[in-house]
């Protein structure tokens, strides 16, 4: 690859990059590099030959979210180029639209995927686009919400490629006016992001009556498998997001859609993000408690618990994990944050043995009192994380940001 200058790419993009001091062996986890980019960034992803994907929005300093940003970095984390997309660019007014999960495939070939909001429509739509290596636009998929408030609303959750198939988790939902519905399902498209089959996500049996579910995350066994998390009730939620029996669920399927098991797990918090890794026959959990803290399980190839452990419980609010990825050698990462003493919130990377060990946690600097986890991926002896921070409480994106973990 050609040498290319390191310079601030322009598109309220600046990129800033803190590298570890030269000739620092990595024995042990510790920041390589740290970049800002965009407004928001929400999920990353390594490619076959050691390149970095960061997706989120461009959006600084607003509340709004927007236009979606994907950008592919070196692993040295110099921006190589950037792309982005809203449905209509001369109405910015009109959409929020965010990249909230990216994937690469084998051919290098990279698929992010994310939800567009109508400022004037309750709930919204979603959608993939698919980039080459070089970043040229090879297709894309957007549901109807995005431009017609009277379709159906659906919400997007998480996006894998396994071998020729790009696969999604979502919801249809209803909202709003105090209550809502969610009703979870797994969809499949070809590469070039044609639909193949749609899967209902569900609760194991027996299935009560009238309840609603939700598909969260997404992870990808050697053998084809796909295993999905997210949760379930048998209320509909209120305003307050509550639900009296909200339970953890995954559920197995096979490539092409068919149900092997479901298998509900435990009490999680009322706004779970649950989220799923795979590696082998090891399948890993995540999932934020109600009142702080986190839950870390494993669970076996049939379903069943293996093991867990619980941080963070207690008074007053507590961590809250995002993401997790499994490495080579088994061990999990876990990208969370959590209140800091001066009441904001910052940003760490949690660090388990494959016997789930707690080996200690990695600080993940940035300039801001209030910090949010993003995504976290795993690649050849390092780690990405993703993230923003905003200078208000109620939320402004002020930046996003990319850390590089090696070791």
């Amino acid at each position: 690859m050609r040498a290319r200058r390191r310079v601030a790419v322009v598109l309220s993009a600046a990129l800033v990059l803190i590298l570890a001091p030269s000739g620092r062996s990595f024995g042990s986890p510790q920041v390589a590099w740290h970049a800002t980019l965009g407004g928001s960034l929400d999920a990353s992803a390594f490619g076959p030959h050691g390149e970095i994907y960061v997706t989120g929005a461009r959006g600084e300093g607003s509340t709004l979210e927007g236009p979606m940003l994907l950008a592919r970095l070196t692993p040295a984390g110099e921006v190589l180029w950037t792309r982005s997309w809203r449905p209509d660019p001369s109405r910015p007014d009109r959409f929020s639209t965010a990249g909230t999960a990216v994937d690469v495939g084998a051919d290098g070939v990279v698929y992010v995927g994310g939800y567009v909001q109508r400022y004037n429509c309750e709930g919204g739509g979603w959608f993939v686009r698919a980039y080459s290596p070089g970043g040229r636009l090879r297709g894309w998929f957007t549901t109807k919400r995005a431009w017609n408030c009277k379709t159906r609303p659906e919400s997007f959750s998480d996006l894998i490629v396994q071998d020729d198939q790009v696969i999604v988790a979502g919801s249809d939902y209803m909202c709003c006016g105090g209550s809502g519905w969610f009703k979870g399902w797994v969809r499949a498209f070809d590469r070039r992001l044609r639909g193949t089959w749609k899967t209902a996500f569900e609760p194991g049996p027996p299935i009560p009556r009238g309840y609603i579910d939700r598909a969260e995350s997404l992870g990808a066994a050697s053998s084809g498998a796909i295993f999905v998390g997210g949760w379930a009730a048998t209320e509909a939620f209120g305003g307050d997001g509550s639900s009296p029996d909200r339970t953890v669920v995954v559920q197995k399927l096979t490539a092409t859609g068919g149900v092997v098991w479901a298998r509900r797990l435990g009490r999680v918090d009322p706004a779970p993000r649950v989220t799923i890794a795979v590696q082998g026959a090891r399948v890993m959990l995540a999932v934020p408690i109600e009142g702080g803290g986190g839950w870390l399980a494993r669970l076996d190839a049939g379903g069943a618990l293996v093991s867990s452990r619980i941080w963070g419980r207690g008074p007053g609010p507590g961590p809250a994990p995002s993401d997790l990825a499994i490495d080579r050698e088994g061990s999990t990462w876990i990208v969370e944050d959590r209140p800091d003493p001066d009441g904001g919130r910052n940003v760490v990377l949690r660090h388990y043995a494959p016997s789930m060990r707690f080996l200690g946690t990695v600080p993940l600097p940035a300039a801001g009192r209030w910090m949010r986890a993003g995504g976290v991926a795993v690649g050849v002896a390092s780690v990405v994380a993703t993230g923003a921070t905003s200078t208000w409480s109620g939320w402004r994106n002020d930046g996003g940001h990319a850390w590089r973990i090696g070791w």
